[in-house]
């Protein structure tokens, strides 16, 4: 899955509207290649227009599947 459908699923997590998710915490083993952020930024502003949230990023030694390299979690608060 490319990081564009992780986005849109994750956005879309729980029948959540983008605007109700304040949060995403993304965490990667072995750092970004160069541009991964300005990627990500165009991503978030493409799915989820008019609408900031928290983004954080954390660097890992691993993830709970050897095979993963990135790894989302997202917060949505649904009314």
């Amino acid at each position: 899955m490319g990081t564009n459908s992780a986005l849109r699923g994750a956005s879309m997590a729980a029948t959540a509207p983008a605007n109700t998710v304040p949060q995403f915490l993304l965490y990667h083993v072995g750092g970004f290649p160069p541009g991964v952020n300005e990627m990500m930024v165009r991503l978030f502003r493409q799915h989820m227009p008019n609408h900031a949230h928290i983004w954080t990023s954390l660097g890992v030694a691993a993830l709970g599947d050897p095979t993963m390299r990135v790894e989302i979690r997202v917060t949505a608060i649904v009314p």
